[in-house]
């Protein structure tokens, strides 16, 4: 089966680490929205002191590997079991 197209959903997610530290953990979280809605997975996270500044750090390897995907497409075997 061919997919023309698929729609992703991102979400960044942060919580402290430690109450009272400056200590951050965020992730970015994605879901697949193409017939169903797919169950959120991690695909980036920071750990550190403080929120990343820019935030736009946080974001540069996930948008160059989604820019990647746009460009080449993406291929898997699915089984169904």
């Amino acid at each position: 089966m061919v997919i023309l197209k698929m729609r992703l959903q991102l979400k960044i997610d942060g919580i402290k680490q430690f109450k009272g530290s400056g200590d951050y953990l965020l992730s970015i979280l994605c879901r697949i929205r193409h017939f169903v809605i797919s169950q959120p997975f991690v695909v980036g996270a920071f750990s550190g002191s403080g929120r990343p500044e820019p935030l736009d750090s946080l974001l540069e390897d996930c948008d160059s590997e989604v820019t990647e995907l746009l460009a080449d497409g993406l291929s898997t075997k699915l089984s169904h079991g």
